[in-house]
């Protein structure tokens, strides 16, 4: 979900190219993140763009309107000066990666046990395909003793 708008913007720049340092020339603060505009210059053109990426695209840093006038990393197209994306391309995966790797994490800690609890309620069995079911020393130890129980004179 989060990850195709990242591949939407940054694909066209993957094979072809640049990455310049240009200015911060406004900010504007929102709730949950901020947008900023940016210029910069490729051999003598002054070019501009604009970012809703925020603290997401490799300029780190809190909204403020100090920053005006700081450096900012800019990402173009060397064929199209004019085509740019805020940030550099690393910079905008890298918090995919956190997020995947947090979602992966989520992932095995939440639902693995989850699945694996119901399957404890539901009382899973071993299933017999074609011939006899190798279980584990433990498995077969517990299916022993329940046989025990079951069988035991009153």
């Amino acid at each position: 979900m989060f990850v195709v708008p990242a591949i939407y913007t940054t694909a066209p720049f993957a094979l072809s190219r640049a990455v310049t340092t240009g200015k911060f020339t406004s900010l504007s603060c929102g709730g949950k993140g901020y947008n900023y505009t940016y210029s910069y210059t490729v051999q003598g053109a002054l070019y501009s763009g604009e970012s809703g990426w925020g603290n997401w695209d490799g300029n780190e840093g809190p909204c403020s309107t100090s920053r005006v006038g700081q450096p900012a990393f800019v990402t173009y197209d060397p064929a199209h000066p004019e085509r740019s994306i805020s940030g550099s391309i690393a910079g905008r995966f890298k918090p995919d990666l956190v997020i995947l790797g947090l979602l992966s994490i989520a992932m095995t800690f939440v639902f693995v046990p989850v699945s694996y609890a119901t399957a404890r309620r539901k009382g899973w069995t071993p299933r017999v395909i074609n011939g006899p079911t190798l279980l584990s020393r433990q498995s077969r130890r517990a299916l022993e003793r329940r046989e025990r129980k079951t069988n035991k004179p009153p």
